[in-house]
Protein backbone atom coordinates (compact mmCIF):
# COMPACT_ATOMS: atom_id res chain seq x y z
CA UNK A 1 0.00 0.00 0.00
CA UNK A 2 1.05 3.55 -0.93
CA UNK A 3 -1.40 5.98 -0.48
CA UNK A 4 -2.40 5.73 -3.88
CA UNK A 5 -6.20 6.08 -4.12
CA UNK A 6 -8.66 6.76 -6.75
CA UNK A 7 -9.78 10.37 -6.52
CA UNK A 8 -13.37 11.00 -5.74
CA UNK A 9 -14.41 8.16 -4.24
CA UNK A 10 -16.44 7.86 -0.74
CA UNK A 11 -15.01 7.99 2.12
CA UNK A 12 -16.56 4.51 3.23
CA UNK A 13 -14.76 3.04 0.29
CA UNK A 14 -11.67 4.49 0.42
CA UNK A 15 -10.58 1.72 3.25
CA UNK A 16 -11.08 -0.88 1.48
CA UNK A 17 -9.29 0.37 -1.86
CA UNK A 18 -6.12 1.32 0.08
CA UNK A 19 -4.87 -2.15 0.84
CA UNK A 20 -4.66 -2.21 -3.12
CA UNK A 21 -4.17 1.20 -4.47
CA UNK A 22 -0.84 0.73 -5.40
CA UNK A 23 1.72 -2.14 -5.89
CA UNK A 24 4.51 -2.62 -3.14
CA UNK A 25 5.81 -6.02 -2.64
CA UNK A 26 6.63 -7.52 1.30
CA UNK A 27 10.28 -6.66 1.73
CA UNK A 28 12.41 -7.91 5.09
CA UNK A 29 14.53 -4.78 5.92
CA UNK A 30 16.73 -6.50 8.10
CA UNK A 31 18.52 -8.09 5.99
CA UNK A 32 21.13 -7.52 3.80
CA UNK A 33 21.35 -10.48 1.20
CA UNK A 34 20.42 -9.09 -2.06
CA UNK A 35 18.38 -11.92 -4.30
CA UNK A 36 18.10 -10.60 -7.72
CA UNK A 37 16.12 -14.21 -8.77
CA UNK A 38 13.40 -13.37 -6.15
CA UNK A 39 13.47 -9.79 -7.44
CA UNK A 40 12.16 -11.26 -11.10
CA UNK A 41 10.22 -13.35 -9.41
CA UNK A 42 8.44 -10.55 -8.02
CA UNK A 43 8.28 -8.69 -11.06
CA UNK A 44 6.88 -11.36 -12.98
CA UNK A 45 3.66 -11.66 -10.82
CA UNK A 46 3.47 -7.96 -10.83
CA UNK A 47 3.48 -7.55 -14.59
CA UNK A 48 0.99 -10.41 -14.49
CA UNK A 49 -1.59 -8.55 -12.13
CA UNK A 50 -1.48 -5.37 -14.52
CA UNK A 51 -2.40 -7.17 -17.26
CA UNK A 52 -5.40 -8.55 -15.48
CA UNK A 53 -8.71 -7.14 -14.92
CA UNK A 54 -7.89 -4.99 -11.62
CA UNK A 55 -5.01 -3.63 -13.30
CA UNK A 56 -4.53 0.54 -12.90
CA UNK A 57 -3.78 1.02 -16.68
CA UNK A 58 -6.03 2.34 -18.69
CA UNK A 59 -8.14 -0.13 -21.28
CA UNK A 60 -5.79 1.19 -24.01
CA UNK A 61 -2.55 0.60 -22.48
CA UNK A 62 -3.70 -3.26 -21.30
CA UNK A 63 -5.06 -4.13 -24.85
CA UNK A 64 -1.15 -4.49 -25.75
CA UNK A 65 0.69 -4.63 -22.30
CA UNK A 66 3.50 -6.68 -22.15
CA UNK A 67 4.95 -5.97 -19.18
CA UNK A 68 6.49 -2.48 -17.29
CA UNK A 69 9.89 -1.34 -17.85
CA UNK A 70 12.64 -1.88 -14.91
CA UNK A 71 16.28 -0.83 -14.31
CA UNK A 72 18.62 -4.33 -14.19
CA UNK A 73 18.95 -5.46 -10.44
CA UNK A 74 21.76 -4.36 -8.89
CA UNK A 75 23.34 -4.91 -5.39
CA UNK A 76 24.57 -1.79 -5.31
CA UNK A 77 20.91 -0.18 -4.45
CA UNK A 78 20.59 -2.25 -1.36
CA UNK A 79 21.71 0.36 1.04
CA UNK A 80 22.26 -0.08 4.51
CA UNK A 81 20.87 2.84 6.76
CA UNK A 82 20.63 4.54 9.96
CA UNK A 83 16.81 5.42 10.88
CA UNK A 84 16.14 8.05 13.78
CA UNK A 85 12.38 8.33 14.83
CA UNK A 86 12.01 12.31 15.24
CA UNK A 87 11.07 13.10 18.74
CA UNK A 88 8.12 14.97 17.88
CA UNK A 89 6.71 13.62 14.95
CA UNK A 90 4.18 15.81 13.17
CA UNK A 91 0.85 15.95 11.36
CA UNK A 92 2.20 17.13 7.83
CA UNK A 93 -0.03 17.31 4.11
CA UNK A 94 1.35 16.41 0.95
CA UNK A 95 0.57 17.96 -1.91
CA UNK A 96 -1.12 14.88 -3.96
CA UNK A 97 -1.07 14.53 -8.14
CA UNK A 98 -4.43 15.71 -7.95
CA UNK A 99 -3.70 19.83 -7.51
CA UNK A 100 -6.44 20.41 -5.27
CA UNK A 101 -6.00 17.69 -2.71
CA UNK A 102 -3.54 16.85 -0.22
CA UNK A 103 -3.01 13.74 2.07
CA UNK A 104 -2.71 13.57 5.52
CA UNK A 105 0.51 11.59 7.12
CA UNK A 106 2.79 11.79 10.17
CA UNK A 107 6.14 12.90 9.43
CA UNK A 108 8.02 10.26 11.64
CA UNK A 109 11.47 9.83 11.00
CA UNK A 110 14.77 9.72 8.79
CA UNK A 111 17.26 7.07 7.31
CA UNK A 112 20.37 7.77 6.72
CA UNK A 113 22.68 6.20 4.50
CA UNK A 114 25.24 6.37 1.61
CA UNK A 115 24.32 6.11 -1.57
CA UNK A 116 26.11 6.84 -5.18
CA UNK A 117 29.44 7.98 -3.10
CA UNK A 118 26.95 10.68 -1.36
CA UNK A 119 25.41 10.83 1.89
CA UNK A 120 21.74 11.14 1.37
CA UNK A 121 18.54 10.79 3.99
CA UNK A 122 14.79 10.32 3.25
CA UNK A 123 12.33 11.00 5.87
CA UNK A 124 9.80 8.54 6.38
CA UNK A 125 6.17 9.06 6.64
CA UNK A 126 3.41 6.98 8.65
CA UNK A 127 -0.38 6.89 7.87
CA UNK A 128 -2.77 9.10 9.89
CA UNK A 129 -6.06 9.00 11.16
CA UNK A 130 -7.62 5.30 10.34
CA UNK A 131 -5.05 4.26 8.47
CA UNK A 132 -2.69 4.33 11.22
CA UNK A 133 -4.87 1.67 12.96
CA UNK A 134 -4.91 -0.60 9.57
CA UNK A 135 -0.76 -0.06 8.90
CA UNK A 136 1.00 0.57 12.33
CA UNK A 137 4.11 -0.73 10.91
CA UNK A 138 4.43 1.06 7.40
CA UNK A 139 7.05 3.61 6.45
CA UNK A 140 6.40 5.62 3.14
CA UNK A 141 9.44 6.73 1.63
CA UNK A 142 8.42 8.94 -1.55
CA UNK A 143 11.40 10.10 -3.29
CA UNK A 144 12.71 11.58 -6.45
CA UNK A 145 16.12 11.58 -7.89
CA UNK A 146 18.50 12.74 -10.75
CA UNK A 147 16.74 10.25 -13.32
CA UNK A 148 13.38 11.31 -12.62
CA UNK A 149 11.53 12.97 -15.80
CA UNK A 150 14.25 11.02 -17.63
CA UNK A 151 14.34 7.08 -17.03
CA UNK A 152 12.13 7.54 -14.09
CA UNK A 153 8.52 8.85 -13.68
CA UNK A 154 8.55 12.58 -13.62
CA UNK A 155 6.64 12.85 -9.95
CA UNK A 156 8.90 10.26 -8.39
CA UNK A 157 8.88 6.66 -6.88
CA UNK A 158 7.76 5.03 -3.62
CA UNK A 159 9.69 2.83 -1.42
CA UNK A 160 7.52 1.25 1.78
CA UNK A 161 9.64 -0.48 4.76
CA UNK A 162 8.04 -2.20 7.45
CA UNK A 163 9.06 -0.73 10.55
CA UNK A 164 11.20 -2.98 12.43
CA UNK A 165 10.77 -3.17 16.40
CA UNK A 166 14.70 -3.57 18.21
CA UNK A 167 17.06 -1.85 15.31
CA UNK A 168 17.40 0.90 14.07
CA UNK A 169 19.43 -0.44 11.08
CA UNK A 170 17.83 -1.31 7.86
CA UNK A 171 18.84 -2.34 4.38
CA UNK A 172 16.73 -0.37 1.96
CA UNK A 173 16.59 -1.58 -1.40
CA UNK A 174 16.03 0.75 -4.38
CA UNK A 175 15.16 -2.09 -6.06
CA UNK A 176 12.21 -2.41 -5.47
CA UNK A 177 11.28 1.41 -5.68
CA UNK A 178 7.54 1.50 -7.98
CA UNK A 179 5.63 4.05 -9.54
CA UNK A 180 2.52 5.55 -8.06
CA UNK A 181 -0.85 4.65 -9.94
CA UNK A 182 -0.88 8.26 -10.91
CA UNK A 183 1.82 7.36 -13.40
CA UNK A 184 -0.46 4.82 -15.41
CA UNK A 185 -3.75 6.23 -14.65
CA UNK A 186 -4.75 9.84 -14.26
CA UNK A 187 -7.91 9.04 -11.94
CA UNK A 188 -5.35 8.64 -9.22
CA UNK A 189 -4.61 10.59 -6.34
CA UNK A 190 -1.10 10.31 -4.95
CA UNK A 191 1.13 12.01 -2.90
CA UNK A 192 3.83 14.28 -4.63
CA UNK A 193 7.28 13.67 -3.15
CA UNK A 194 8.42 16.69 -0.90
CA UNK A 195 11.11 18.94 -1.08
CA UNK A 196 13.35 16.93 1.68
CA UNK A 197 12.97 13.91 -0.26
CA UNK A 198 15.09 14.65 -3.75
CA UNK A 199 18.18 13.05 -3.73
CA UNK A 200 21.21 14.22 -5.26
CA UNK A 201 21.95 10.97 -6.96
CA UNK A 202 20.92 8.90 -9.91
CA UNK A 203 18.57 5.73 -8.80
CA UNK A 204 18.90 3.41 -11.33
CA UNK A 205 17.25 0.70 -9.47
CA UNK A 206 13.49 -0.11 -9.73
CA UNK A 207 10.78 1.18 -11.87
CA UNK A 208 11.04 2.87 -14.94
CA UNK A 209 8.62 5.00 -16.99
CA UNK A 210 5.97 3.67 -17.94
CA UNK A 211 5.14 4.05 -21.94
CA UNK A 212 1.90 4.68 -22.60
CA UNK A 213 0.08 4.24 -25.83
Amino acid sequence: MSNCLPAGYPLLLLALLAAVACSSPDVDNSTQVFDAEALEAWRQEKDREFGGSQSPLLAEDRENFEGLRYFKPAPEYLVRAEFAPFARPEIVYLQTSKGDEQRELLRYGEFRFQLGGQQCSLTAFKYAGEYAKLYPRHLFLPFSDSTSGRESYGAGRYLDVMELSDDDIYYLDFNMAYNPYCAYNYAYSCPLVPEENKLPVAVRGGEMTFAHR
